[in-house]
């Protein structure tokens, strides 16, 4: 079940901009949640395989609620971050969105394939996209009952 209040969203982008407008149209779809922003594939398996420890450790962040993930990244692509994270015992119940500007049927098939909860492209209207985060936000944080 969600926790009450603000939920943890991590969002797992390289691009500034991009985070800018991810943050921004958040904001603007009053989205109940506080982001937490890595800015590669890397650093997102890192700061999710410590949310996993069992037990807890008292200096480890707190499982998100969601993870917001792009494809494109440095290093470790987010297909292999979703792969991973969808293969992890405790991490697999986390929904991941996969965020993308690419809208390659092979794309999404690949990323449904590995376990994505949802594949959403990134507009370049805003408005649109910020129309998308705002359906994100009632399904996952108000309809859906997440672990």
């Amino acid at each position: 079940m969600s926790p009450p209040g603000p939920n943890k969203v991590l969002v797992v982008e390289d691009s500034d901009d991009d985070y800018f407008v991810v943050a921004r149209a958040c904001k603007k779809a009053d989205v109940n949640a506080t982001l937490h922003r890595v800015s590669s594939g890397e650093e997102a398996l890192r700061w999710l395989l410590q949310t996993a420890q069992e037990p807890p450790s008292p200096q480890a962040p707190t499982r998100p609620a969601l993870v917001l993930l792009d494809l494109n990244l440095p290093g470790i692509s987010g297909l292999d971050v979703l792969t991973e994270i969808k293969s992890h015992e405790r991490l697999r119940s986390t929904p991941v969105v996969v965020l993308s500007t690419s809208g390659d049927v092979r794309d999404v098939a690949r990323c449904y394939e590995r376990g994505a909860n949802s594949y959403i492209r990134k507009s370049s209207q805003f408005g649109v996209f910020v129309d998308a985060i705002a359906a994100l936000n009632r399904y996952w944080f108000s309809t859906c009952i997440i672990p």
